[in-house]
């Protein structure tokens, strides 16, 4: 049986995660609608037809970190390669490129961490990590699995440290607001 406050920390804890959770999923739609704003932006300047198919598709496949994106920019690069010549064709790419790599690799980040209170260095870590551990299952689940982890370990006295690591805070007072203010 767990007494009255470890109950209430549990819910605390719980309650926490729920809504770091909420606050992740609208940062990955944001981001995604971003992106698929700059896919767009990209193909029409190089005069590439179906432009809201390719936006979508970016905004849908930008739901899957890394992965999804890869497939998006991918999928319109070879169809660039069919509707126009080669040497366009190649500027797409370079377009979709530099796109995916300051989104992926610097905005994304960025922005995930300062909605969920993780360090960018440790969101881009955990999409690396837990991708290469579970494929696109562990790319997709990373992030809530890490902010799951930062919260619990926010929430035991042995695991403070490590979850001021993990997280985008410079201090224990810091973590504890970023780990309860989403109450």
């Amino acid at each position: 049986m767990v007494d009255a406050p470890a109950r209430r920390e549990i819910f605390d804890s719980l309650g926490a995660i729920a809504a770091l959770l909420r606050r992740y999923i609208l940062a990955r739609a944001v981001l995604g609608l971003a992106t698929a704003l700059l896919y767009v932006g990209c193909l029409w300047a190089f005069g590439i037809d179906l432009l809201i198919v390719w936006g979508l598709l970016a905004f849908l496949l930008n739901l899957i970190p890394t992965f999804g994106s890869f497939v998006a920019g991918g999928l319109a690069v070879l169809y660039a390669f069919v509707q126009v010549d080669v040497g366009t064709a190649l500027l797409v790419a370079a377009g979709i490129f530099v796109i995916e790599q300051v989104m992926g690799n610097f905005v994304d980040p960025r922005v995930e961490g300062r909605q969920v209170s993780l360090s960018p260095l440790v969101v881009l870590l955990a999409h690396l990590g837990w991708g290469w551990l579970w494929g696109v299952a562990g790319a997709i689940l990373a992030a809530p699995m890490t902010i799951a982890l930062v919260v619990v370990f926010a929430h035991v006295d042995a695991l403070r440290p490590v979850a001021l690591l993990l997280s985008n805070e410079r201090d224990m007072a810091g973590l504890d607001r970023a780990t309860h203010k989403a109450l």
